[in-house]
């Protein structure tokens, strides 16, 4: 069924040719490696788990009758389930992971196919399947020209590929041997015996803990599940929260008014905790930390350039920053200063990027030395590390926000067509995180990790969860 691996000048030379340019077709653009995170990591030192799981008996019923005992089918089915989440997370439609070769033993180490689909939350689990298919097909039928032959013929035009973070194989029909954890992000192996799928995750325990690793796995069990009981229902309609916490968050709807503090604003609260505890760590990002003294006073500094660059209530300023603690200075600087933070992935496509900026409208971008502007973009641009904080007031900004002022606009995918932006005030975010009825009880001791991108929703939730307690 497959041939064997070949040399490119042994292969017949129109035929290794259209294999190449069929790469070109499909890698146009590079797209950007997908993962379920936001955040740079130093993947030379890094440490790596291991899950292990069993799926449900009637999962593995239902993905095997629809596959008809097909093994290549139900990798398929598998693999969209994973992509559905994939975009999700990293909230993108254009999903890019690798998947080893079927089937032939390579030499090569990293020699893996890319796997590029549209994941489009308006489409039906059955459209996906579909989409999937095509691409699992043709990248087996192109097996000549691997992602890293194909990076290296990119580099010699000076267009650089990132390397592919997640893996997705299927042990029963992939070539698994030189499929290595190190330089990644995850790897996801799933294998069938004896009327069960096994599931075992290789993480990178920088970004990744068992705990979320375990909800990750919840999550696609959940979604597959209800995606083949409905194939035909659009993805965006399925459910990735369980009954039981459905009903949990229904009964907490019904128990009458939720009281929040209504006249307060984000920074208001986060400097009211800043009162109360100083000298406690705020943030931490790898071996470098704030206080909520230090994070305050940062942003106190920041804030007085955006005031004197025309910055006032309901303004949007673009921040374009990689993660680090420069951004959650960033973010904060921006709601003292009196705007909402507009944010970009400095990873999107500069198409993308563009976009936002004309999209949003915003003539001031806060952002990195390092980081590359669109030349299109013609505000004005403040890189967080060169502004010349060391001669500026720490003190606290008289404030120009109301808790109806926008806090916030974060894009959507653009599942439906072009990205929306999504307008979010304070109080929405105070009412989220400050209201009687929350069935958590927040403290100082508390330690939050921030596992979504900036650019993803959730993220406010993990950051401003953190900050105010």
């Amino acid at each position: 069924m497959y041939k064997q691996l070949l040399e490119p000048d042994a292969l017949a030379r129109t035929e290794y040719k259209l294999e190449r340019e069929y790469w070109m077709q499909k890698l146009q653009g590079s797209p950007i490696p997908s993962r379920f995170h936001g955040k740079s990591v130093n993947y030379s030192s890094s440490n790596y788990g291991v899950f292990e799981q069993e799926l449900p008996s009637g999962l593995y019923e239902k993905t095997n009758k629809i596959s008809n005992g097909s093994l290549l089918a139900l990798y398929i089915l598998l693999l969209s389930g994973v992509k559905r989440l994939l975009s999700l997370y990293s909230n993108n439609d254009d999903v890019l992971i690798g998947m080893p070769h079927l089937g032939i033993e390579r030499e090569e180490k990293d020699d893996l196919l890319a796997l590029r689909t549209n994941v489009n939350a308006a489409a039906t689990f059955r459209q996906l399947l579909n989409e999937v298919r095509r691409t699992v097909v043709e990248a087996d039928k192109h097996p000549n020209v691997s992602y890293e032959d194909f990076s290296k013929i990119m580099n010699s035009t000076k267009t650089v590929l990132w390397p592919l973070e997640t893996i997705v194989l299927l042990e029963n029909v992939h070539d698994t041997s030189n499929c290595d954890i190190h330089q990644r992000d995850m790897i996801i192996a799933f294998h069938v015996q004896e009327e069960t799928i096994d599931l075992k995750i290789q993480y990178n325990q920088q970004v990744y803990s068992a705990t979320v690793i375990a909800a990750l796995v919840q999550q696609f069990i959940l979604f597959l599940d209800q995606a083949l009981e409905k194939p035909d229902m659009p993805m965006s309609q399925i459910e990735l929260v369980s009954k039981t916490e459905q009903n949990q968050l229904l009964e907490l709807s019904k128990a009458g008014e939720v009281i929040y503090p209504r006249d307060r604003t984000i920074h208001q609260l986060f400097e009211a905790q800043v009162e109360r505890t100083p000298d406690n760590i705020a943030v931490v990002f790898e071996e470098q930390q704030l206080t909520y003294r230090e994070l305050n006073e940062r942003a106190n500094q920041l804030a007085r350039v955006l005031r004197e660059k025309g910055v006032q209530a309901d303004s949007l300023v673009g921040l374009m920053v990689e993660r680090s603690l420069e951004m959650i200075v960033g973010i904060m600087a921006i709601l003292k200063a009196g705007g909402a933070y507009v944010p970009i992935d400095p990873e999107y496509p500069t198409d993308r990027i563009r976009y936002m900026l004309e999209d949003s409208g915003t003539t001031l971008l806060v952002t990195q030395s390092h980081l590359q502007t669109p030349s299109s973009f013609t505000g004005t641009s403040i890189a967080l590390d060169e502004y010349g904080r060391e001669q500026l007031d720490t003190s606290n900004l008289q404030a120009i926000a109301a808790p109806d002022s926008l806090a916030y606009i974060i894009y959507t995918s653009g599942s439906t067509g072009r990205p929306k932006g999504v307008m979010i005030e304070h109080r929405n975010v105070v009412q989220l995180l400050m209201n009687n009825q929350l069935p958590f009880t927040f403290g100082v001791g508390d330690v939050w990790t921030m596992f979504h991108s900036y650019c993803f929703d959730f993220s406010v939730w993990e950051l401003f969860g953190a900050l105010l307690y």
